[in-house]
């Protein structure tokens, strides 16, 4: 056997290893993901639930220190800002998320979702919309924290004229 024939023998080995061990590893990749979005979609009822309750304790821990929460009005909030919204004024009645996608890339995951929501009024009444939610999430320190937050208004009667409700036939 040659020096050359000797170099692609002992490469042709080690791409096949490489091969190898990248096949063998493939199926744990798929599950890390699978378990790393199911993950995310826990830490997201979560705070469903925290947000409605007020619950600051479970809110301080899942909101990334460097949040920012932008409305579909285009206001702009803080953890500071939002935790008092959500634990002082109880800005949420109620939260309902449908048509949620996940995805996990690395310590990155992006949830998008449909919210019908119904929020407290200073009042004491409470307005019902229905938006459009892209969230950012992190994960670090063996948890899921949220690091941004923006919507998009699909319904709210504040612009009506505006934005037809979902379910309302076209003519």
């Amino acid at each position: 056997m040659d020096k050359t024939t000797s170099t692609l023998s002992r490469r042709t080995a080690l791409a096949a290893l490489g091969m190898g061990a990248a096949a063998s590893l493939a199926p744990a990749a798929r599950a890390a993901t699978r378990a790393d979005k199911a993950s995310l979609e826990s830490a997201v009822e979560r705070l469903r639930v925290a947000m409605v309750a007020g619950d600051a304790t479970a809110l301080k821990a899942m909101l990334h220190d460097r949040l920012t929460y932008m409305h579909s009005s285009g206001h702009s909030q803080t953890k500071a800002m939002l935790m008092d919204d959500l634990t002082v004024k109880r800005m949420f009645a109620g939260l309902t998320y449908s048509g949620q996608t996940v995805d996990v890339i690395g310590h990155t995951g992006t949830v998008v979702q449909t919210v019908d929501q119904v929020k407290n009024l200073p009042d004491g009444a409470t307005r019902a919309s229905r938006i459009k939610v892209l969230q950012t999430w992190l994960h670090a320190e063996g948890a899921w924290k949220l690091l941004s937050r923006v919507s998009a208004i699909i319904y709210s009667p504040l612009t009506a004229p505006a934005c037809p409700p979902p379910d309302a036939k076209s003519t």
